[in-house]
Protein backbone atom coordinates (compact mmCIF):
# COMPACT_ATOMS: atom_id res chain seq x y z
CA UNK A 1 0.00 0.00 0.00
CA UNK A 2 1.35 3.36 -1.19
CA UNK A 3 1.74 5.90 1.83
CA UNK A 4 0.87 9.35 0.93
CA UNK A 5 3.10 12.46 0.89
CA UNK A 6 3.04 14.67 3.74
CA UNK A 7 2.20 17.29 1.82
CA UNK A 8 -0.90 15.40 0.48
CA UNK A 9 -1.92 14.47 3.61
CA UNK A 10 -1.98 18.00 4.97
CA UNK A 11 -3.91 18.91 1.73
CA UNK A 12 -6.47 16.37 2.20
CA UNK A 13 -6.31 17.27 6.08
CA UNK A 14 -7.47 21.04 4.93
CA UNK A 15 -10.12 20.27 2.65
CA UNK A 16 -11.74 17.66 5.19
CA UNK A 17 -12.12 20.83 7.36
CA UNK A 18 -13.22 23.08 4.71
CA UNK A 19 -16.05 20.48 3.20
CA UNK A 20 -17.42 19.88 6.51
CA UNK A 21 -20.57 22.03 7.89
CA UNK A 22 -19.79 21.89 11.11
CA UNK A 23 -16.41 23.36 13.01
CA UNK A 24 -14.07 20.71 14.28
CA UNK A 25 -12.24 20.78 17.41
CA UNK A 26 -8.59 19.37 17.18
CA UNK A 27 -7.16 18.38 20.60
CA UNK A 28 -3.13 17.88 20.67
CA UNK A 29 -1.65 16.58 23.82
CA UNK A 30 2.04 16.78 24.80
CA UNK A 31 2.93 18.81 21.66
CA UNK A 32 6.57 19.23 22.97
CA UNK A 33 7.13 15.64 21.24
CA UNK A 34 6.09 16.53 17.98
CA UNK A 35 8.81 18.67 17.57
CA UNK A 36 10.37 18.19 13.92
CA UNK A 37 13.55 19.61 11.82
CA UNK A 38 12.02 22.07 10.87
CA UNK A 39 8.43 21.91 12.83
CA UNK A 40 6.72 21.79 9.93
CA UNK A 41 4.00 19.54 11.19
CA UNK A 42 3.20 21.79 14.14
CA UNK A 43 3.21 25.15 11.49
CA UNK A 44 0.60 23.36 9.69
CA UNK A 45 -1.30 22.20 12.63
CA UNK A 46 -1.30 25.45 13.70
CA UNK A 47 -2.30 27.06 10.14
CA UNK A 48 -5.73 25.10 10.07
CA UNK A 49 -7.72 27.75 11.64
CA UNK A 50 -6.16 30.39 9.52
CA UNK A 51 -6.67 28.42 6.52
CA UNK A 52 -10.12 27.01 6.99
CA UNK A 53 -11.66 30.54 7.80
CA UNK A 54 -12.31 29.40 11.61
CA UNK A 55 -14.08 25.99 10.80
CA UNK A 56 -11.32 24.45 12.73
CA UNK A 57 -10.33 25.03 16.08
CA UNK A 58 -6.85 23.91 17.69
CA UNK A 59 -5.86 23.48 21.20
CA UNK A 60 -2.51 22.13 21.94
CA UNK A 61 -0.98 21.55 25.29
CA UNK A 62 2.46 21.42 26.28
CA UNK A 63 4.63 21.05 29.61
CA UNK A 64 6.54 24.40 28.38
CA UNK A 65 5.22 27.87 28.83
CA UNK A 66 7.48 29.38 26.00
CA UNK A 67 7.43 26.86 23.59
CA UNK A 68 5.51 29.49 20.83
CA UNK A 69 8.30 31.75 21.41
CA UNK A 70 11.22 28.88 21.35
CA UNK A 71 10.39 27.05 18.58
CA UNK A 72 7.46 28.91 16.50
CA UNK A 73 8.00 32.03 16.19
CA UNK A 74 7.31 32.35 12.78
CA UNK A 75 3.31 31.89 14.28
CA UNK A 76 3.26 35.33 15.34
CA UNK A 77 3.43 36.44 11.61
CA UNK A 78 -0.27 35.10 11.28
CA UNK A 79 -1.61 35.54 14.97
CA UNK A 80 0.46 33.95 17.57
CA UNK A 81 -2.06 31.53 19.67
CA UNK A 82 -3.85 32.67 22.73
CA UNK A 83 -1.62 31.01 25.83
CA UNK A 84 -3.53 29.77 29.24
CA UNK A 85 -0.87 29.06 31.75
CA UNK A 86 -2.38 26.02 34.46
CA UNK A 87 -0.78 26.47 37.93
CA UNK A 88 1.52 23.99 38.77
CA UNK A 89 -0.61 21.71 41.94
CA UNK A 90 0.34 23.21 45.51
CA UNK A 91 1.33 22.12 48.54
CA UNK A 92 -2.07 21.63 49.75
CA UNK A 93 -3.67 19.88 46.50
CA UNK A 94 -0.86 17.48 46.40
CA UNK A 95 -1.35 16.81 49.93
CA UNK A 96 -5.15 16.07 49.59
CA UNK A 97 -3.89 13.75 46.34
CA UNK A 98 -1.09 11.88 48.37
CA UNK A 99 -3.77 11.47 51.27
CA UNK A 100 -6.63 10.35 49.24
CA UNK A 101 -4.11 8.02 47.22
CA UNK A 102 -2.59 6.65 50.06
CA UNK A 103 -3.97 4.55 52.68
CA UNK A 104 -4.12 6.24 56.11
CA UNK A 105 -2.01 3.32 57.72
CA UNK A 106 0.84 3.45 55.33
CA UNK A 107 2.31 7.18 55.73
CA UNK A 108 2.33 9.73 58.68
CA UNK A 109 1.18 13.45 58.16
CA UNK A 110 4.58 14.79 58.61
CA UNK A 111 5.83 12.84 55.22
CA UNK A 112 2.94 13.66 53.29
CA UNK A 113 3.33 17.46 53.83
CA UNK A 114 7.21 17.10 53.46
CA UNK A 115 6.79 14.86 49.78
CA UNK A 116 4.33 17.71 48.80
CA UNK A 117 6.38 20.74 49.85
CA UNK A 118 9.16 19.41 47.79
CA UNK A 119 7.09 18.54 44.81
CA UNK A 120 5.42 21.47 44.76
CA UNK A 121 8.68 23.25 45.10
CA UNK A 122 10.16 22.07 41.83
CA UNK A 123 7.59 21.15 39.41
CA UNK A 124 4.24 20.37 41.08
CA UNK A 125 3.86 17.37 39.64
CA UNK A 126 1.70 15.16 40.72
CA UNK A 127 3.17 12.11 39.28
CA UNK A 128 6.60 12.85 40.41
CA UNK A 129 4.66 13.34 44.16
CA UNK A 130 3.48 10.02 43.71
CA UNK A 131 6.40 8.14 42.66
CA UNK A 132 8.66 9.64 45.73
CA UNK A 133 5.66 8.39 48.03
CA UNK A 134 5.59 5.33 46.66
CA UNK A 135 9.81 4.79 46.52
CA UNK A 136 9.36 6.33 50.10
CA UNK A 137 6.96 3.48 51.30
CA UNK A 138 9.16 0.37 49.26
CA UNK A 139 12.49 1.47 51.23
CA UNK A 140 10.40 1.36 54.58
CA UNK A 141 8.86 -1.83 53.83
CA UNK A 142 12.28 -2.85 52.74
CA UNK A 143 13.82 -2.02 55.66
CA UNK A 144 11.67 -3.61 57.85
CA UNK A 145 12.03 -7.00 59.47
CA UNK A 146 9.87 -9.75 58.75
CA UNK A 147 7.99 -10.62 61.79
CA UNK A 148 4.17 -13.21 62.39
CA UNK A 149 1.47 -10.99 62.57
CA UNK A 150 -0.39 -11.71 65.96
CA UNK A 151 -4.13 -12.69 65.30
CA UNK A 152 -5.66 -10.77 66.99
CA UNK A 153 -5.99 -8.02 64.44
CA UNK A 154 -7.51 -5.12 67.18
CA UNK A 155 -6.24 -2.13 65.80
CA UNK A 156 -4.80 -0.89 68.98
CA UNK A 157 -2.21 -3.95 68.74
CA UNK A 158 -1.24 -2.42 65.47
CA UNK A 159 2.38 -1.31 65.17
CA UNK A 160 2.15 2.29 64.92
CA UNK A 161 3.07 3.51 60.99
CA UNK A 162 6.63 4.54 60.72
CA UNK A 163 7.75 8.50 60.24
CA UNK A 164 8.71 8.13 56.87
CA UNK A 165 10.18 11.81 56.58
CA UNK A 166 14.04 10.49 56.21
CA UNK A 167 12.78 7.99 53.32
CA UNK A 168 11.15 11.01 51.55
CA UNK A 169 14.27 13.36 51.94
CA UNK A 170 16.50 10.46 50.38
CA UNK A 171 14.39 9.67 47.33
CA UNK A 172 13.84 13.45 46.74
CA UNK A 173 17.61 13.83 46.91
CA UNK A 174 17.92 10.66 44.20
CA UNK A 175 15.55 12.15 42.10
CA UNK A 176 17.24 15.82 41.98
CA UNK A 177 20.56 14.57 41.68
CA UNK A 178 19.95 12.50 39.27
CA UNK A 179 22.11 12.94 35.25
CA UNK A 180 18.33 13.30 33.94
CA UNK A 181 17.25 15.96 36.74
CA UNK A 182 20.30 18.04 36.13
CA UNK A 183 19.67 17.83 32.87
CA UNK A 184 16.79 20.29 32.69
CA UNK A 185 15.98 21.80 35.95
CA UNK A 186 12.50 22.25 36.62
CA UNK A 187 10.63 25.63 36.27
CA UNK A 188 10.54 27.35 39.73
CA UNK A 189 14.12 26.57 40.49
CA UNK A 190 14.98 27.35 36.60
CA UNK A 191 13.31 31.02 37.46
CA UNK A 192 15.28 31.18 40.13
CA UNK A 193 18.17 30.57 39.52
CA UNK A 194 18.08 32.76 36.93
CA UNK A 195 16.80 35.77 38.77
CA UNK A 196 20.02 34.74 41.09
CA UNK A 197 21.98 35.07 37.85
CA UNK A 198 20.62 38.25 37.14
CA UNK A 199 21.50 39.88 40.41
CA UNK A 200 25.32 38.41 40.66
CA UNK A 201 25.84 40.10 37.45
CA UNK A 202 24.42 43.03 38.15
CA UNK A 203 26.48 43.20 41.90
CA UNK A 204 29.36 41.37 40.75
CA UNK A 205 29.23 39.26 43.87
CA UNK A 206 28.46 35.76 44.18
CA UNK A 207 26.29 35.80 47.78
CA UNK A 208 23.09 37.42 47.90
CA UNK A 209 20.95 37.71 50.71
CA UNK A 210 17.35 35.45 50.35
CA UNK A 211 14.75 38.58 50.64
CA UNK A 212 16.70 40.16 47.86
CA UNK A 213 16.37 37.28 46.06
CA UNK A 214 12.59 36.71 46.81
CA UNK A 215 11.63 40.19 46.13
CA UNK A 216 13.73 40.34 42.47
CA UNK A 217 11.88 36.47 42.09
CA UNK A 218 8.29 38.22 42.73
CA UNK A 219 8.96 40.29 40.03
CA UNK A 220 10.31 38.10 37.63
CA UNK A 221 7.11 35.88 37.65
CA UNK A 222 4.72 38.83 37.52
CA UNK A 223 6.75 39.98 34.46
CA UNK A 224 6.33 36.71 32.93
CA UNK A 225 2.79 36.11 33.66
CA UNK A 226 3.84 32.92 35.41
CA UNK A 227 2.62 31.89 39.17
CA UNK A 228 4.55 32.85 42.13
CA UNK A 229 5.51 30.20 45.05
CA UNK A 230 4.84 30.93 48.57
CA UNK A 231 7.75 31.85 50.95
CA UNK A 232 7.73 28.46 52.59
CA UNK A 233 7.77 26.53 48.73
CA UNK A 234 10.64 28.80 47.93
CA UNK A 235 12.73 27.30 50.61
CA UNK A 236 12.07 23.97 49.33
CA UNK A 237 12.94 25.33 45.47
CA UNK A 238 16.15 26.48 46.86
CA UNK A 239 17.12 23.16 48.62
CA UNK A 240 16.58 21.78 44.97
CA UNK A 241 19.00 24.24 43.68
CA UNK A 242 21.83 23.50 46.56
CA UNK A 243 21.17 19.02 46.07
CA UNK A 244 22.13 20.37 42.29
CA UNK A 245 25.11 21.73 43.52
CA UNK A 246 23.98 25.01 41.62
CA UNK A 247 24.39 26.87 45.36
CA UNK A 248 25.32 26.55 48.70
CA UNK A 249 22.96 28.35 51.24
CA UNK A 250 24.09 29.51 55.01
CA UNK A 251 21.46 30.80 56.73
CA UNK A 252 19.76 33.96 55.38
CA UNK A 253 22.67 34.31 52.00
CA UNK A 254 22.88 32.27 49.39
CA UNK A 255 26.29 31.78 47.37
CA UNK A 256 26.77 30.71 43.84
CA UNK A 257 28.63 27.46 43.93
CA UNK A 258 29.14 27.11 39.99
CA UNK A 259 30.24 29.93 37.26
CA UNK A 260 27.55 31.79 35.63
CA UNK A 261 27.76 29.78 32.05
CA UNK A 262 27.55 26.55 33.56
CA UNK A 263 24.29 27.94 35.60
CA UNK A 264 23.07 29.14 32.03
CA UNK A 265 23.62 25.48 30.37
CA UNK A 266 22.03 24.03 33.35
CA UNK A 267 18.40 25.95 33.21
CA UNK A 268 18.67 24.69 29.19
CA UNK A 269 16.87 27.62 28.35
CA UNK A 270 17.82 30.68 26.56
CA UNK A 271 14.36 32.42 26.37
CA UNK A 272 13.34 32.49 29.53
CA UNK A 273 17.36 33.42 30.70
CA UNK A 274 17.15 36.10 28.45
CA UNK A 275 13.83 37.39 29.40
CA UNK A 276 14.49 37.49 32.74
CA UNK A 277 17.44 39.31 31.59
CA UNK A 278 15.63 42.47 29.91
CA UNK A 279 13.36 42.67 33.39
CA UNK A 280 14.61 45.67 35.25
CA UNK A 281 15.04 44.44 39.08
Amino acid sequence: MEIPHANKLSQEVDKCFLESKKTTIVILDEIDHLKSRNHAMLYSAFEWPHKTSGKAILIGIANSLDLIDRILPKLKLIGEPVVIAYEPYSKQQLVRILQHKLSESLMDPKAIELCAAKVAASTGDVRTALKVAQQALKQINDDKPNVLKPLNRDPSYETPKKNACKEVLSVMKKVYSSPLARAKIPLQPAVLLATFIRLVNNKRMKTINQDELFCAYLKVCKALKIPSLERDELLEALQVLETQSMIGIQGHRITFEVDVPQARAAIGNTELVSSIDSIPL
